[in-house]
Formats: structure tokens, C-alpha cells, sequence
């Protein structure tokens, strides 16, 4: 967590093996208090897996204003300010998140 949550190489992995699978429909949950170790990257590896198909929502813990690099990249996200709040938070954003 912190400075040093490296997005992009999570995604990287994950998102090879979605991309792979045979599925028709796709859909990588990222978890995080949304700092990422390289804002450019992570933007980056989000934009290129999506292109194959691997639809990708953030669940972001923490301040609104840990969201500023996603809404800056019109990425989608859902924010939480605790644990507790992360399925309410989900749920009241479920259909823009996931359409």
C-alpha cells in the first residue's frame, strides 16, 4: 500500500490471463487505496487490457482524493472510505461500473 502499490504490474499479470481465457465476458476487480507506484503505467496496462476485452473496475479505499488519477483517465471506479463501506459503495455504482 502507500506510495508503493504497483497497479500496472497487477494488472499486467491478471490481466494476461483474462485476456487468454476463453470467456465472453471479462471482468478484472482491482482492490487498492488508489495510489499507484507509476501513475502513467498504470493508466497504461488499464487501457491496453480493456481493448482486449478485460473490463476493469477499481475499488478504491480511502479519500476521494486517492481517485484523482482515475477520474483524470476517465476510468471507472468505486470509492470507499473504509472496508465496511466497500460493498455499499460497489453496489450504488454496480450498474455504470459493470455496463
Amino acid at each position: 500500500g502507500g506510495v508503493q502499490t504497483p497497479i500496472a504490474e497487477a494488472i499486467f499479470h491478471a490481466g494476461r490471463r483474462l485476456a487468454a481465457h476463453g470467456a465472453n465476458r471479462k471482468v478484472m476487480f482491482v482492490l487498492t487505496d488508489g495510489v499507484p507506484s507509476n501513475e502513467e503505467k498504470a493508466v497504461e496496462m488499464t487501457k491496453y487490457f480493456e481493448r482486449y476485452g478485460v473490463r476493469i473496475v477499481y475499488l478504491v479505499i480511502g479519500n476521494l482524493s486517492a481517485t484523482a488519477w482515475l477520474a483524470k483517465a476517465r476510468i471507472p471506479f468505486a470509492q470507499a472510505k473504509t472496508c465496511d463501506e466497500i460493498c455499499p459503495a460497489l453496489m450504488n455504482k454496480a450498474a455504470t461500473l459493470l455496463s
